[in-house]
C-alpha cells in the first residue's frame, strides 16, 4: 500500500518518516497540500523561500492550474512585509505584457493567510537553462533579452522599477504560433522588491535591495533613488554574462564587488568573445556605464539598438523539439522561480538588503 501524499509538499514519502524531507516540517503538523485555500485546491509544493512558499493549485470551480504564492503565517503581523507582498500582486497585474508574469488573483483569507495566484507554465529560468544547455547562441540570447526589454518597457511605462533583473528571474517557456512553429517566450518574474513611482515608500532611506552582481552603483547606495535606467544596467550585466559566460564585475566579497563597480574594473566584452560584432559589444558596453546619463535612457531605445546589432549575427540553429508546447494564448507560468528575492546574501550573487 502506497504512502499518502505529504500535506507539506504533496509527494509520498516513506511511511516511517517523521518529517517532510522537502520542507523539514513534522508530518504531524498540518500543511496546505490536499486542502482548499480560498478558491484553490492545493496540490503540491513548487518552491520555498524566506517569506513564503509556492504551490501548484487548481481553481475549485474552473479547475484551471495556477501557481499559488503563500506568505508565511508568522509574517502576517509584519505590516511592511504584508504590504510589499500584496503590492507585488497589484504591480504585476497592472502591466499587462506577455513578457511579464500574469497575476490572476490575490487575497487575504478570513483566517489570515495571504496569497497571490499566478499563471503556471513549464520551462526553465535563464540561469537553469544555461546550466542545462551551456552558453546559448548569441542570436538566441539577443532575442530573449529583447523580449525582457519589451516587458520592462511596459513596466516602466507604469512607473514600475523591478530592481532585481537577473537570469534567475527570467523564465523561458515555449508556445506555438498559428502555423505550428515553436517559439521561445521570455517572462520577467518576481516583483517582490519592485519600486512603484509615486507610491508610498516601503524601503528605508540608505537601504540597498537587489542582487549585488547585477546592481548598478546607485542601487548600492540607496534603492529608493533608482529609476528605469537601473533596470537597464542589470539587463546589460545579464546580457554580458550570457554572451561571455562570466559577469562583467566580480569580487571575493560584496565590498570588493562594489569597489570594482565604482571604479569600472572589468574586462571588455570583445576581449572575452572576439567573434562578436563590434556594434553588439558597443550596445552592451553602453548599458554598463556607471553614470546613468551615459546608459541607454529607455528600454525601447536599448531594445532597438540591440535588435539592430543582432542583425549582424548568424542565424541560430532551430530549437530542439519539445514533447508538449502550450498553444498560444494559453501559456502558464512556473512559479518555482517566484519565491522571495530578499534574502541573506552569499558573496556577490544573492539578493541583499542592508541598512
Amino acid at each position: 500500500m502506497s504512502a499518502p501524499a505529504c500535506q507539506h509538499c504533496g509527494f509520498a514519502h516513506d511511511a516511517a518518516a517523521d518529517r517532510c524531507p522537502r520542507t523539514g516540517h513534522a508530518m504531524s503538523e498540518p500543511g496546505l497540500c490536499g486542502t482548499q485555500l480560498d478558491r484553490y485546491l492545493v496540490e503540491r509544493l513548487l518552491g520555498t523561500g524566506g517569506f513564503g512558499s509556492v504551490y501548484l493549485a487548481r481553481h475549485a470551480r474552473t479547475r484551471s492550474q495556477v501557481a499559488l504564492k503563500v506568505l508565511k503565517k508568522e509574517l502576517m503581523t509584519n505590516a511592511n512585509v504584508l504590504e510589499r507582498f500584496l503590492r507585488e500582486a497589484t504591480t504585476a497585474a497592472s502591466v499587462g505584457s506577455e513578457h511579464l508574469v500574469r497575476v490572476v488573483d490575490a487575497e487575504v483569507t478570513a483566517d489570515q493567510v495571504a496569497f497571490i495566484a499566478m499563471e503556471y507554465v513549464e520551462g526553465d529560468d535563464l540561469k537553469a537553462l544555461v546550466a542545462k544547455e551551456g552558453r546559448l547562441h548569441p542570436a538566441r540570447t539577443v532575442d530573449l533579452v529583447c523580449q525582457v526589454l519589451r516587458g520592462l518597457a511596459a513596466a516602466h511605462d507604469k512607473g514600475i522599477i523591478h530592481r532585481d533583473i537577473k537570469p534567475g528571474n527570467i523564465f523561458v517557456t515555449r508556445r506555438r504560433d498559428v502555423h505550428g512553429r515553436e517559439h521561445e517566450l521570455a517572462k520577467v518574474l518576481d516583483f517582490g522588491i519592485s519600486k512603484v513611482v509615486g507610491a508610498a515608500a516601503i524601503t528605508a532611506a540608505g537601504m540597498a535591495m537587489g542582487t549585488p552582481s547585477y546592481m548598478a552603483w546607485e542601487q548600492f547606495t540607496d534603492s529608493r533613488e533608482v529609476d528605469a535606467r537601473t533596470d537597464l544596467y542589470a539587463v546589460a550585466v545579464m546580457l554580458f554574462e550570457l554572451l561571455a559566460g562570466e559577469k562583467p564585475f566580480d569580487g571575493e566579497s560584496i565590498p570588493a564587488l562594489m569597489n570594482n563597480v565604482r571604479i569600472g574594473e572589468r574586462r571588455e566584452l570583445r576581449e572575452l568573445v572576439p567573434s562578436l560584432p563590434v556594434p553588439l559589444c558597443a550596445v552592451v558596453e553602453k548599458g554598463l556605464q556607471k553614470h546613468r546619463e551615459r546608459r541607454w535612457q529607455s528600454a525601447r531605445e536599448f531594445c532597438a539598438a540591440l535588435e539592430h546589432a543582432g542583425q549582424l549575427l548568424a542565424v541560430p540553429p532551430p530549437l530542439a523539439p519539445s514533447p508538449e508546447v502550450a498553444p498560444e494564448r494559453t501559456e502558464r507560468i512556473d512559479a518555482q522561480r517566484m519565491v522571495d528575492t530578499v534574502r541573506r546574501p552569499a558573496a556577490g550573487d544573492e539578493a541583499t538588503s542592508k541598512g
